[in-house]
């Protein structure tokens, strides 16, 4: 069996991995920043899991281990439906941890199902698929932005009324404090794999022909930066094709030119000028 894991892989071509009966080249980006990105990719099996950031920065390896955990224990129960897949997996990682005590994660996946490739999706991972003839599919989960927005929002207000990027994440952390309290795994609000289960029921699916499929990308938000921050591609087809274009260490290159740029933080406000960047990119 063909595999790779981290965080920590360069942006190299790895061993091909088999999906169904046919075989993929494998792509692994992934650029640390805070370290808590993971991804694991072998034969019928690739995800990544990009975890939550803590407000105790201390805790940020804890974060790092807990998503290598929640893929190894998703990946062991694919041969489940997605929900009891997530049900399983939750309650297997969570154990001894409650809501507020444990780390999350946002997941996305693809498996294979039969004669499908699935694909699954939970908080702000982005799966793209390319099919035969052109057609592309995307998986994504919207619900975090809205959160991300309203803290882009806050940044910007601060920014532009003459405070530091300092003063703003100062402003900024206690507003993520009370998010975290009111909307995560909560109704209205947006869901990730942590140690609710009934975060299970909000996954995002779909399926789709395994032999008509071409090319596959997951992403972590980080990377996607790319496409809805920095603008260097104009939707998430056009990032799948600057991938297989350029490779993925090259645009892990431009992500990281584009988030030094002069001026950059006020014109696309965040909370950190870098974050983790994880990519996996899989081709027949």
């Amino acid at each position: 069996m063909n595999g790779l894991e981290g965080p920590g892989a360069p942006g190299v071509t790895r061993p091909p991995v088999r999906l169904g009966p046919a075989t993929f080249r494998a792509d692994v980006l992934s650029m640390d920043f805070k370290g808590q990105d993971a991804f694991l990719v072998e034969d019928g099996f690739a995800g990544i899991a990009d975890g939550s950031t803590p407000l105790d920065p201390a805790r940020g390896a804890v974060v790092a281990a807990f998503a290598r955990s929640a893929l190894r224990a998703l990946r062991s129960r694919r041969t489940q439906q997605p929900a009891q897949q997530f049900v399983a997996a939750i309650t297997e990682v969570s154990r001894g941890l409650t809501a507020v005590s444990s780390p999350t994660a946002a997941i996305g996946l693809v498996q294979v199902r039969g004669a499908d490739l699935e694909a699954v999706v939970l908080a702000d991972v982005t799966v793209v698929i390319r099919q035969r003839g052109g057609v592309i599919t995307v998986l994504q989960d919207d619900r975090v932005g809205i959160v991300d927005k309203r803290s882009a929002d806050l940044i910007k207000a601060i920014l532009d009324a003459g405070g530091t990027q300092e003063e703003a994440r100062a402003a900024f952390t206690p507003v993520l404090a009370a998010q975290h309290a009111t909307l995560r795994n909560k109704p209205g609000g947006y869901w990730v794999f942590g140690a609710e289960t009934a975060a299970a029921g909000e996954i995002a699916s779909i399926r789709v022909a395994l032999d008509t499929v071409e090319s596959i990308l997951i992403c972590s938000d980080g990377f996607y930066r790319l496409c809805d921050t920095f603008g260097f591609a104009a939707d998430p087809a056009a990032l799948l094709a600057a991938c297989e274009n350029h490779g993925l260490a090259g645009l892990g290159g431009a992500l990281r030119i584009a988030e030094l740029a002069p001026g950059n933080l006020a014109a696309h406000p965040r909370p950190a000028r870098h974050d983790d960047a994880t990519a996996v990119l899989l081709r027949r």
